[in-house]
């Protein structure tokens, strides 16, 4: 009796150490880019995801700064550091209001996830809140523009690229860096639609895919068909 207690002893606590280090893998993956309580969320839910590779339906949000080339132009590091941060810190805050995943800082850029780790629902309603979340965004860069009138900080315009469609998902990196990533196609051309704002005019744009998705809930203008390089 003595070697069975014992050997399940041993066991309870080998699983209960295995546990701990998934949970801390978890955690480092994405506790840095999504709310506390959607970390925790992933935690509870972590039979739904696969960090080795999966073929997932998501939605995927490219942004930029309009000119952001041109308005940091002259002015000194310090001070364009301080008012890129203060508006990536205000952006960051707008995606947790929508559960977006924030998955990368690529300059004055981000890339945003809707629908991974884990979905809301459905494609659809994962699409419809990176839609929601982009207008609350230039909402909120307008909301800034209005309290900075009259300083010396610059007036800000952003542009949004949106698209639906299958992925590949997973942990991506190195033994030493590892980060939840996701790549193909889908991605590609969410970063080619944001690249078109600036011959449009436009501040958001979207597939036909997400457009089909979101269909009744917002209103839509079409732009027609454009080439992407």
């Amino acid at each position: 009796g003595t070697i069975v207690i014992d050997t399940q002893f041993v066991s309870a606590r080998f699983i209960s150490r295995e546990a701990h280090a998934q949970r801390e893998q978890l955690m480092r993956l994405f506790s840095s880019y999504v709310d506390p309580a959607v970390a925790e969320t992933i935690w509870k839910r972590r039979d739904e995801l696969s960090l080795l590779g999966e073929e997932r339906i998501a939605t995927v949000m490219f942004t930029d700064i309009r000119g952001f080339t041109a308005l940091s132009a002259n002015q000194p590091p310090a001070h364009v550091l301080e008012w890129l941060n203060r508006y990536l810190a205000a952006m960051d805050e707008v995606i947790r209001g929508y559960d977006g995943f924030l998955n990368k800082f690529i300059g004055d850029g981000l890339m945003i996830i809707f629908g991974l780790p884990l979905s809301k629902g459905t494609p659809e309603l994962d699409a419809l809140r990176a839609v929601e979340c982009a207008q609350a965004m230039v909402r909120r860069v307008e909301q800034m523009n209005s309290e900075q009138a009259g300083s010396s900080l610059p007036r800000l315009r952003i542009g949004a690229g949106i698209h639906s469609g299958s992925l590949m998902a997973g942990s991506i990196g190195s033994p030493s860096r590892q980060e939840y990533s996701v790549i193909g196609e889908t991605v590609n051309l969410a970063s080619r639609l944001e690249s078109l704002n600036k011959p449009f005019k436009t501040e958001i744009l979207m597939s036909a895919t997400t457009a089909a998705m979101v269909n009744g809930a917002i209103e839509l203008v079409s732009l027609g068909p454009a080439k992407v390089a």
